[in-house]
């Protein structure tokens, strides 16, 4: 079965959302971190007639849980609705599909190989990236692919 070819500015839209990728799995681990390692209660602070601060514990304000988990799961489910982390799982969803028919070992050098020359193409060409077992025009062709793939499952068109 013979795949569509894609244009080349779709191509071109594909690379860069796959350059794009180590930004946005560093800005969702940091969201992420900063989820887990928030306070679980909620509180509200004032301050006393003496001057004095006090704080008041709020289980449940605005429609919110008093469970801390609860509340941090909450976040996490609306954090993967999120634009930037569907994308981010498009592209490891991709990542994944790289060389299905291959044996491991090789299926991990070439999913190396396609992630290096994808990030720098002129640093990283089929001839430095030393991918035993694969020629160059089935490296170009399977990379050709995951681009493909990732511009179909971010909706380039």
């Amino acid at each position: 079965m013979k795949r569509e070819k894609k244009s080349r500015d779709v191509l071109k839209a594909a690379l860069y959302i796959v350059r794009g990728q180590p930004r946005r799995e560093r800005q969702y681990r940091d969201a992420v971190e900063e989820i887990l390692g928030a306070g679980g209660v909620q509180c509200a602070e004032y301050t006393m007639r003496g001057g004095e601060k006090a704080r008041a514990y709020l289980p449940g304000a605005k429609g919110k849980t008093g469970n801390p988990t609860a509340s941090k799961v909450e976040a996490i489910d609306a954090l993967e609705r999120l634009g930037y982390v569907k994308t981010m799982r498009r592209v490891q969803e991709a990542y994944e599909a790289i060389g299905g028919d291959l044996p491991e070992k090789m299926r991990q050098d070439l999913q190396r190989a396609i992630s290096l020359n994808c990030a720098d193409g002129k640093r990283y060409t089929y001839e430095r990236l030393n991918v035993g077992g694969i020629g160059r025009s089935d490296f170009y062709t399977r990379r050709a692919a995951f681009l493909s793939d990732v511009a179909a499952g971010c909706g380039l068109e």
